[in-house]
């Protein structure tokens, strides 16, 4: 008996890390469907040209554009992966019923304990 209760435990754990790590992409995946990188990249090229408008020296210009600069194609990447928006929202739902299915196990492993 004592090894089919540490088997059933065994499968308890994989089943809690396999859960964490669904939770962990469907968390990636509400980020991805829930920004808006547009919006951002514009708003960052305002300020862009209010820094190129300041009175400062053209290193500290340069300065201050790299790293907006840098910032500008994060968000052109965000922008890419939303452009698979169908896909992510079907991956999601694969995942949430997945999920659903992986509880259920746990809770008969549980009641099995």
């Amino acid at each position: 008996m004592g090894i089919k209760k540490e088997e059933i435990e065994k499968t308890i754990d994989k089943i809690k890390k396999i859960i964490n790590e669904i939770d962990s992409r469907l968390i990636e995946i509400d980020q991805i469907l829930n920004i808006n990188p547009l919006a951002d990249r514009y708003i960052l090229r305002i300020e862009i040209q209010e820094i190129m408008n300041k009175d400062i020296s053209s290193v500290e210009k340069a300065e201050l554009i790299k790293s907006m600069s840098a910032k500008e194609k994060e968000l052109s990447l965000l922008a890419n992966k939303q452009q698979k928006t169908i896909e992510l929202i079907k991956e999601r739902i694969k995942l949430q019923d997945e999920l659903w299915n992986l509880n259920n196990e746990l809770s008969a492993g549980d009641r099995k304990c």
